[in-house]
Parts: structure tokens; C-alpha cells; sequence
């Protein structure tokens, strides 16, 4: 199993929403589908959700933007 993390990326900062063990992205993304529903519907115009595959902890930098170090990511935005 892998680790995502779902971070709500909104326009001041990225805000951590969840953690996700999964086998892949795309079964990162049902899941969090399924699970998460209320978050993604949440969205307001111009924010993003981002599902990113993570080594160790989420780690943001000082403008409070997600970091990834590696693995795959996938990001959809709200129009």
C-alpha cells in the first residue's frame, strides 16, 4: 500500500484535508470520491484538491504550499 495525501490548495494557503492508503492514484481517487464528498463539494471557485503520493509526513513550505518530493500527483480545480 501507498500513502496520498488530500490537500485543499485555496488561494491564501493549502490546507491538509486527509491521509489515504491505497494501491494507486486512480484508487487514491475513489476512494477519496467515496469518503470525501462533502470536502469536494465544499470547494468554492478557484480552489484546488490535490491527491499526492508522499514519502514520510506532508511537508509544506513557509508560504504554506504543499511540498511533494516525490511519487505521483493528481490535482482538479474548481471553475
Amino acid at each position: 500500500m501507498k500513502k496520498f495525501e488530500v490537500v485543499k490548495r485555496l488561494v491564501e494557503k493549502d490546507v491538509h484535508v486527509a491521509s489515504i492508503k491505497a494501491n494507486s492514484l486512480d484508487e487514491a481517487q475513489m476512494i477519496f470520491d467515496k469518503s470525501y464528498r462533502n470536502e469536494k463539494e465544499s470547494m468554492k471557485r478557484g480552489d484546488a484538491m490535490i491527491i499526492a503520493e508522499v514519502d514520510g509526513d506532508v511537508v509544506f513550505d513557509n508560504n504554506h504550499r504543499l511540498v511533494v518530493t516525490s511519487g505521483n500527483m493528481n490535482m482538479f480545480y474548481k471553475f
